[in-house]
């Protein structure tokens, strides 16, 4: 059994908190309240399905039970749930259902550091998303067995897992139209991919690499969105790493965060690109950091807007003090 990565300990459950979310397509960011009240409409839904012989009804409960109580960190009472609906999805001939319930026993053995158990669960997962044609969701068990490898020790093949996901949530966004809003936040919608590359590329010792893949996803966005308002993209065409650093003004910093934790590259020169971690405020998950910094976001634009007022105060417009030099003489 191999060691757990540093790099991704402190994002272990926040990160598959997130995938679950997606694989069960219900919310995982509500407060604790609300996961509770959930629960308590669920099984009322689910006396009600069990009551009229609705089986497909009771194995879609079964699935937001599980992730209600996946939400509130219960991952064994979650499993019971998933296990559940995994029985019914296989008795009604439900095949993607079948997949969905692996992938999240996956996440939840996950979350309970059984690496082994959760990546024969996404596996599972994979080759049904394989056999029914669900491209998203293929992209989705690759990166969810990608992490889960990654833990195990076994970079390279995580590696290789992921860029098969990134590929195909690439191919994904390729297809969709240019004034598609969906296309601009895509790579938000999949960021545990596409961060775990330039992570895994860190753990390898391949600082470059890390950092084009931490900006590739940025790049693209701004793409996105120039040909969406400027219809720019036939000017817009890709440049390889090398011509990309060639571009880079000396002492330019390139920021990213994973975990509690903030990457800086700061840029020398063309074959010099220095590399900063910096652990924050003891934070052990991504969502604090992501909060503390929205805070400190938050605070400057008051101070600069509460600034900017007291300076209008004390030195109004020209335009106002001809005003009053005006009505002055005119009295």
């Amino acid at each position: 059994m191999y060691g757990l990565p540093n790099s991704i300990e402190p994002t272990l459950v926040s990160s598959f908190a997130c995938i679950k979310k997606q694989g069960a397509g219900c919310t995982q960011d509500w407060p604790l309240g609300q996961f509770k009240k959930a629960i308590e409409y669920h099984q009322r839904d689910l006396e009600i399905a069990k009551e009229v012989g609705d089986k497909a009804g009771e194995g879609g409960i079964y699935t937001n039970l599980g992730c209600a109580y996946h939400g509130l960190g219960q991952f064994k009472t979650a499993i019971e749930y998933d296990q559940h609906h995994l029985e019914i999805a296989k008795e009604v001939g439900d095949k993607a259902g079948e997949g969905k319930s692996y992938g999240n026993l996956g996440s939840a053995y996950f979350c309970l550091r059984q690496f082994k158990t959760a990546i024969e669960y996404h596996q599972r997962d994979l080759e049904i998303a394989k056999e029914v044609g669900d491209k998203a969701g293929e992209a989705h068990s690759l990166c969810s067995l990608g992490i889960s490898v990654e833990c195990e020790g076994n970079l390279m093949r995580a590696l290789d897992l992921l860029y098969s996901s990134v590929k195909i949530y690439d191919d994904i966004r390729d297809s969709l139209q240019p004034n598609d809003n969906s296309k601009i936040c895509n790579r938000n919608q999949h960021t545990d991919a596409y961060t775990g590359l330039w992570r895994i590329n860190l753990s390898l010792g391949e600082d470059v690499k890390a950092l084009f893949a931490a900006e590739k996803g940025r790049a693209q966005a701004l793409r996105d969105l120039m040909n969406s308002k400027y219809k720019v993209e036939g000017s817009l065409k890709y440049c390889s790493p090398c011509v990309s650093l060639s571009c880079v003004p000396s002492s330019t910093v390139f920021i990213a965060i994973s975990g509690p934790c903030v990457y800086f590259w700061v840029f020398l020169s063309n074959d010099n690109v220095q590399l900063r971690k910096v652990h924050v405020n003891n934070y052990r998950y991504q969502d604090e950091l992501e909060f503390f910094i929205a805070q400190m976001n938050s605070n400057v634009l008051k101070e600069i807007a509460a600034s900017r007022d007291a300076v209008n105060g004390e030195n109004p417009p020209i335009d106002a003090l001809k005003e009053e030099e005006v009505e002055e003489v005119g009295d």
